[in-house]
Parts: C-alpha cells; structure tokens; sequence
C-alpha cells in the first residue's frame, strides 16, 4: 500500500450522496460477513440472482466513476465482494461510503 492514486469521483455531490446510500442498502440487506483487508475489505454477500444483479451494475458503475477503487466479484456460493485502494485514505473512503464509519460509531 505503499502507492498513491489519486482519490477522485466523477460524480456530482448528490450523485455521491445517492450512490452512498444505495451501498449502505447493499450493506444493511446482503452483506452477512465484513473481512478487512490491506486497503480495504471483502463482504461476503447472500443474495439471490435479482440482487446479484443488482450489486454487479453497481460494481460497474463504481468502476467508471472511481478508477482509484478496486472492486472484484466473485460469484459464490457464497458470493464475496472485494473492495480495496492502494491507501489508507482510499480505504477510508470507503469504508465512509459502505457505512462502516457508522457503525463503528455506534458500538
């Protein structure tokens, strides 16, 4: 982890703002395990065929507006979904937009 890419997002703010909220559903409905990972997390999913679906034109368009980000989805069962960033800050970033900053200030 020791490059640095540059943290940028071709989304509007509102558009950002969207886009975090439909991760954080992704969280709340199909991920059932978080593993943490150098630059950032895989999320084990249990979703069916509809929500697959769902989560991989997510990752898609995830891809065209953070080329920072690292995203690898793996059909399962049980489906993973890995999530990463050559940095600490990237992976910061996303652990704000899947909702982990949260929760871990909640406990």
């Amino acid at each position: 982890m020791g490059k640095t890419e540059a943290i940028q997002c071709t989304l509007s703010e509102g558009q950002r703002l969207a886009r975090g909220l439909t991760w954080r559903d992704v969280v709340r409905r199909f991920v059932t395990i978080v593993s943490e990972r150098p630059g950032g997390y895989v999320l084990t999913l249990n979703a069916d065929a509809s929500a697959s679906m769902r989560i991989k034109k997510l990752v898609e368009s995830e891809r065209r507006c953070c080329a920072w980000m690292h995203l690898t989805i793996q059909d399962g069962p049980p489906a993973t979904l890995s999530i990463t960033a050559a940095s600490m800050e990237g992976k910061a970033v996303i652990a704000e937009m899947l909702g982990f900053d949260e929760l871990l200030s909640e406990s």
